[in-house]
């Protein structure tokens, strides 16, 4: 019997408020008259981010060439509504600032970079692949730590132990999440999220500019073909710098992280984190792709004009082409025991088995307490009713035959399981 169960709910993207709708009609306007809320020009962004933290130019030279190749993006491929432009201009102003108070941190207290990142768990997948559900169950454990929302928004200054629901950036975070509720709503039904609630690593990988989470907010493809062609070891090196600040004040404990971007840089993450565990989920594509191009389509209203489903469902398709090579070829030439393989099928099923199979892998050990905490989650998780994010295959132009034709290799190769389509 499967763990998750689900009821039919209905989800559209709502119609903007007055106010966003106005500033839509009137941007074009604001723009022509200098409006520095819609400027996305690469030296306004920076120097709005100085001024913000009161702090120096950013010294790595790898920032100029991500941003501009990030903001090209957005102003030839996404088709930004003025809204979209604020929403951004925002959230680069943002990314901005916590790299400059994250370097800042780093030179005020140089034995950050000493504290230990000792054979850390990662989780990943396709998107929509049960990753969050796994990422849950194993943070039952007492001896891992995950990271919340409001950490990976507001890194700066390392947290504390003890501190929980007191910390005053969860404040903050409500705030980040409450900006655009009217749009996001939907998400509570397809990936909610909280201040306190454990969240996709790949946040941290932002702050690098070099990630391909970026994909998520518009559909950039200019900066994905550019993306694809970066070396991303130098990313993931910031990634573990940021993790360290983030750890830096608790006892060494085993991080498990989890996040689908990974997929495309595992080779870079094992040069980074050589003693790292990868567990891999597997689900049908039929499946992960036109949930995944729902998510998007979500985000993609939000900000841009014109969406075109079939068009987004392409993109989606390419996208996890990328995705699945990459990591392919980054698992034929590492240690097999590296890697454990778990079907998203099984994982839904039987989900203490797969947790116990995770341990026996890595050679961790389970403690009677850690089962219990498990056992008490799945029953409360159980009693929690699914809602089912409404969305047929065809609305983006694709077929569950056609998908599991282009991904036959993989399918294959990891024998998953077909699941009914919609």
């Amino acid at each position: 019997m499967s763990h998750i169960t689900e009821r039919p709910a209905s989800v559209t993207v709502p119609r903007p408020p007055w106010r966003i709708r106005t500033l839509n009609t009137i941007g074009p306007l604001l723009r022509r008259f200098g409006a520095s809320n819609q400027n996305l020009d690469p030296d306004h962004l920076l120097q709005a981010s100085q001024k913000l933290t009161g702090l120096g130019p950013d010294a790595n030279p790898e920032c100029r060439p991500a941003l501009l190749a990030l903001v090209d993006s957005y102003e030839r491929d996404a088709e930004l509504t003025s809204h979209g432009r604020t929403v951004i201009r925002m959230e680069l102003v943002r990314i901005l600032a916590t790299r400059l108070r994250m370097a800042d941190a780093h030179a005020r207290e140089p034995t950050l970079r000493q504290t230990p990142i000792t054979r850390p768990l990662f989780i990943t997948g396709l998107a929509r692949s049960g990753t969050t559900f796994l990422h849950h169950l194993l943070n039952q454990d007492i001896h891992y730590q995950a990271l919340r929302f409001w950490e990976l928004l507001s890194p700066v200054p390392p947290p504390r132990p003890g501190i929980g629901v007191l910390e005053p950036r969860a404040e903050t975070a409500t705030t980040y999440l409450e900006r655009d509720r009217w749009c996001l709503a939907p998400m509570d039904v397809i990936h909610a999220t909280s201040p306190h609630s454990l969240e996709d690593c790949g946040w941290l990988l932002n702050y690098t500019l070099v990630s391909s989470d970026f994909v998520r907010t518009a559909p950039i493809r200019g900066y994905l073909e550019w993306f694809l062609k970066q070396d991303l070891t130098p990313s993931y090196r910031s990634y573990r710098a940021s993790l360290q600040l983030l750890r830096h004040h608790f006892m060494p404990c085993r991080l498990v992280l989890k996040g689908p971007s990974h997929m495309v840089g595992l080779d870079a993450l094992l040069a980074t984190f050589p003693d790292a565990g990868i567990v891999q989920i597997h689900r049908d594509p039929a499946r992960t792709l036109p949930s995944l191009c729902h998510m998007l389509t979500v985000f993609y209203r939000r900000i841009c004009r014109g969406q075109n489903s079939r068009r987004l469902g392409a993109f989606a398709i390419e996208w996890v082409t990328q995705m699945l090579k990459r990591a392919q070829a980054t698992r034929e030439a590492a240690p097999a025991n590296t890697f454990l393989d778990v079907a998203y099928t099984d994982l839904v099923t039987d989900p203490q088995r797969t947790v116990r199979r995770v341990y026996e892998h890595f050679g961790i050990e389970q403690s009677p307490q850690s089962s219990q905490a498990l056992a008490r989650y799945l029953t409360q998780d159980r009693a929690i009713p699914r809602r089912r994010h409404d969305y047929q295959l065809r609305d983006f132009g694709l077929e569950a035959d056609a998908l599991r034709h282009r991904f036959a290799d993989y399918i294959e190769a990891y024998s998953i399981c077909a699941e009914p389509h919609r």
